[in-house]
């Protein structure tokens, strides 16, 4: 036997089609520096060139050939660190300093 059709299919199908949302774009607000992530830098920069300084000193007075290595090693990291760092608070002293400009 063949099985008519219902109305309830096409019902079915026409809740699908309401069903779908659309998507909306989000407005974002525009980056900006604040003080915090200024403190934060400076901060952050302090912190790893007392580290450089301390691991330098340390790494030329150690006479073990690992520990001399090993301190040679954290001193070129932390000051990679520590040049991100400065990097960083130049970017963020140069969009403040645009910022006032195009007021």
């Amino acid at each position: 036997m063949a099985k008519k059709k219902t109305a309830k299919s096409s019902s079915k199908r026409k809740s699908a089609k309401r069903s779908t949302k659309k998507i909306r774009a989000v407005k974002r607000k525009p980056a900006r520096s604040d003080k915090s992530k200024l403190r934060l830098s400076i901060r952050n920069l302090i912190l790893f060139l007392i580290l450089t300084v301390i691991f330098l000193a340390v790494y030329g007075f150690v006479t073990n050939e690992i520990y001399e290595t090993l301190f040679g090693i954290l001193s070129i990291l932390f000051g990679f660190l520590s040049l991100a760092y400065l990097i960083a608070l130049l970017v963020l002293l140069l969009l403040r300093g645009t910022k006032k400009s195009n007021k």
